[in-house]
């Protein structure tokens, strides 16, 4: 048995194209939840829209600072594990429930399969760094999502017969799904669509204000789509921030988060996309949409190759800069990688299947 453990948006994403294959293949898969996004915005409507099975095993939900997070969905998910006896653990991307997930696994004693394996930014002040860090060092089964993730895991002493390349799961969400994106709330008008919801980038109630005012600034004549994730709606509240009394905000349409399907549409039809989530900017890759990241680095310097992904970091000006920069600026192709054609998912339980059949 196969058991993939989720939490958070972006391991729903990436879950639905394994389950479906797993399904397909009538393998025995079963999925954990941990309810890191506890918001049902978030968590269980994506479940229904992206058509996945109900968890086998749901953790109760903990609201609490990461550390009692983390020990509380380490105690839960080894519940899990114990009630459900996999032989495998697929773990996705670097959440907090991906790090807990591993250890859970390591503890319990079953195989861990990692998908996004190997990717880095090099930023220990990320806690997705750390995450990813620690779980590639109590990997069995390394599933790189590029070339760059497989060289990385090689400068790091990883042994090459426990590294796969299978491709982005991102990609074969969008092409299975793509038929179902709608876009109904988009503006007539050119848009740029905005999502901010980073520790980093939100909590900080100075750099949250100057941030969304450099963004409005920067997107003159050009309208807003910002689907507010809760994360930063709360932040605003607390630091009084109304931004549709700011300046220059006559074109922004503000609303609560948005399905898979809804966001997807509105990113096909967006003439930018300035964010700070790793998930939309591979998305924006993948679509061909501009991007300015709104980090100090990113994980995906093959984004950066062709200019088509842009990081502006913090300060109001450069923010601005980089914004006009894609706004007016044309960009040329960038051929996806090989791998990126649907059926990472595919190769991942290949894989999977593959390590079964051999001792690590």
């Amino acid at each position: 048995m196969i058991v993939s453990i989720v939490g958070a948006r972006p391991n729903f994403i990436k879950l639905a194209p394994v389950a479906r294959e797993a399904q397909r293949r009538d393998l025995e898969h079963a999925i954990i939840n941990t309810n890191q996004h506890a918001d049902a915005d978030m968590n269980h409507a994506f479940f229904e829209a992206l058509g996945l099975p109900e968890p086998a095993y749901s953790c109760a939900v903990n609201g609490g600072a990461m550390p009692d997070r983390f020990a509380h969905m380490l105690r839960e998910i080894t519940k899990g594990l114990q009630t459900l006896k996999p032989d495998w653990v697929l773990v996705y991307g670097d959440v907090l429930t991906t790090a807990a997930g591993a250890l859970a696994a390591r503890f319990y004693g079953a195989k861990l399969s990692h998908y996004g394996s190997g990717v880095r930014s090099g930023d220990m002040d990320m806690p997705e760094e750390a995450n990813r860090r620690i779980v590639d060092a109590i990997t069995d089964l390394h599933l790189a999502n590029h070339e760059s993730g497989v060289a990385n895991l090689k400068r790091e002493g990883v042994d090459a017969g426990k590294m796969v390349e299978v491709g982005n799961l991102l990609v074969d969400a969008l092409k299975t799904f793509e038929p179902s994106f709608t876009d109904v709330a988009k503006p007539s008008a050119p848009y740029a669509l905005v999502t901010l919801h980073r520790p980093e980038t939100v909590d900080d109630s100075t750099r949250l204000r100057s941030v969304i005012g450099a963004i409005i600034n920067a997107c003159g004549g050009l309208d807003i789509v910002f689907p507010v994730h809760p994360r930063t709606r709360a932040q605003l509240d607390v630091a009084k921030i109304d931004i549709q009394s700011l300046p220059s905000a006559s074109g922004l349409h503000v609303s609560g988060p948005k399905s898979y399907f809804n966001l997807m549409g509105l990113l096909r039809g967006a003439s930018l996309v300035i964010t700070d989530s790793a998930g939309l900017r591979e998305e924006a890759y993948v679509m061909k949409r501009p991007c300015v990241t709104i980090r100090e680095g990113t994980e995906w310097p093959t984004t950066l190759e062709f200019h088509q992904n842009l990081v502006s970091g913090y300060d109001p000006g450069r923010i601005h800069d980089i914004i006009s920069k894609l706004r007016f600026s044309e960009f040329p192709e960038d051929p996806l990688p090989p791998t990126w054609d649907g059926f990472a998912a595919h190769r991942i339980l290949d894989a999977i299947a593959e390590a079964s059949a051999k001792s690590f």
